[in-house]
């Protein structure tokens, strides 16, 4: 029974890990996405755009009223039908439709994770340990963000990759938010743990108080009274 238990604890920790992974990949979307992200990032790149072609960039006004326009379009297609017409509408990407999407989609990672925290803590045999199994899952599925936004900065050479760098934007965020987070766990872990531990002396120490109480000798006036 107990080899099951601990078959399935590790499968449900590596599905709870990919949870997370996916997770915070999409609420670096979301985060990025935001128009107090997107509208600078995306001026910075028409800017530098434009003074590689040689000409002259355009009235800062015109050009910021123009992507709260695209950013606010609503789209007569679901996010899926609109993303396969890329060619049609490439702004797509950095609309606020995106942004609703990627949202729910983090959400729903949300309720899965805390579903497999639940039954990691029916799998696993000390319970004090799950926020430190918890905490060491969120801290290593933050890890592949620490610096991949600094990478896609680098290495944005054409319209693509300049999309993902923005997409991406917040990655170094995200990545904060959950390794601080999983210390956090961590240390609530030991905590607990420290706590269990003694709880169980306190107990072990009344047990034994309770023991000498019962076995305490009778003394020779009391036997003489019998």
């Amino acid at each position: 029974m107990g080899f099951i238990k601990s078959g399935l604890l590790v499968i449900t920790s590596i599905l709870l890990f990919l949870v997370l992974l996916i997770g915070n990949t999409f609420l670096i979307l979301s985060w990025s996405l935001s128009y107090d992200n997107v509208q600078p990032k995306v001026y910075s790149v028409i800017e530098k755009a434009v003074q590689e072609e040689g000409g002259e960039i355009l009235n800062k006004t015109t050009i910021n009223e123009t992507i709260k326009k695209y950013y606010y379009t609503e789209y007569d297609c679901k996010f899926w039908d609109c993303f396969n017409k890329l060619n049609e509408q490439q702004f797509f990407l950095m609309s606020e439709m995106s942004k609703d999407y990627w949202t729910s989609r983090f959400y729903l990672m949300v309720i899965i994770a805390i579903f497999l925290s639940i039954l990691c803590f029916v799998f696993i045999e000390n319970k004090t340990s799950l926020p430190i199994l918890v905490g060491g899952l969120l801290i290593i599925a933050s890890l592949p963000f620490v610096k991949l936004n600094w990478i896609l900065e680098k290495i944005a050479v054409g319209e693509f990759l300049d999309i993902l760098s923005i997409l991406f934007s917040k990655s170094y965020s995200v990545f904060l938010i959950g390794f601080v987070s999983g210390i956090v766990l961590i240390l609530i872990g030991f905590v607990l743990k420290f706590l269990n531990i003694g709880f169980k002396i306190s107990k072990f120490i009344e047990k034994i108080k309770s023991y000498k109480l019962v076995k305490k000798p009778v003394s020779e006036k009391d036997k003489e009274i019998k």
